[in-house]
């Protein structure tokens, strides 16, 4: 635990940018979704209903059985926690909207970063990534709905997935064993929250597997990486 902590302190004592581009996802949400405080409450019913799968879920509720919504679980899980974090408000969705809008912000930017060599140009472009995603239904800029979907959440990881795959294409070189894993965690995580969403992230992830089995001359590894990415998505 103290040398992951070690690394993201310093990667971000490397890449400050970084830092920039959080506080921007924070500062940006605090006034694009009804989950923060600047609102009196998010009165879209769809959160609503998350909020209270979440909160039954650490209640000893069993999803699915006790609270019927047609979402995944781990959607459930996020609002649980941001339950845990307040009981009677949505600040805790904020957070968690946030983190991920900031999320989709630097990778963002990383993936910019593989086609565009001027780094402002990259960093322009990852600040405006997100505004697309506000402007639709889900959110006050849009319909008044006030955001807190899982459209939003598997936005940001399939972002994330995006990059990876990108890497693989750009720079094979960088590309290692563990992305793969990580691509199978990513897909596991958007399909555990709306599974329907997935079907893009299976396209970079099989592409993936399937680009580097072809081109690869070295079959164990080849046989590893499969073997690393079907575990992944069975985790």
């Amino acid at each position: 635990m103290i040398g992951i902590l070690q690394n993201i302190k310093r990667v971000f004592t490397a890449k400050p940018i970084y830092l920039i581009m959080i506080a921007y996802g924070f500062v940006l949400m605090l006034f694009c979704t009804k989950s923060s405080p600047l609102f009196l409450f998010n009165d879209w019913y769809d959160a609503n209903i998350y909020f209270t799968m979440g909160k039954g879920f650490f209640n000893g509720y069993v999803p699915y059985v006790d609270l019927i919504d047609n979402k995944g679980p781990l959607l459930y899980l996020i609002y649980g926690l941001s339950w845990l974090i307040d009981h009677t408000g949505f600040f805790g969705v904020y957070i968690f909207q946030s983190a991920f809008v900031s999320l989709s912000i630097v990778y963002a930017y990383r993936l910019a970063g593989l086609f565009i060599k001027n780094s402002g140009i990259a960093f322009a472009a990852a600040i405006l990534s997100p505004l697309p995603m506000l402007f639709e239904k889900y959110y006050a800029l849009g319909f008044n709905l006030g955001g807190g979907g899982p459209d939003e959440f598997c936005r940001a990881l399939l972002v994330v997935s995006l990059y990876y795959f990108a890497l693989y294409s750009m720079e094979p070189n960088r590309y290692r064993l563990r992305h793969t894993a990580i691509q199978g965690v990513l897909f596991a995580c958007v399909f555990l929250m709306k599974f329907n969403a997935q079907l893009l992230h299976l396209c970079f992830d099989v592409s993936s597997v399937f680009g580097i089995t072809l081109t690869s001359v070295r079959f164990p590894h080849v046989l590893d990486l499969v073997v690393d990415d079907v575990v992944a998505h069975c985790w």
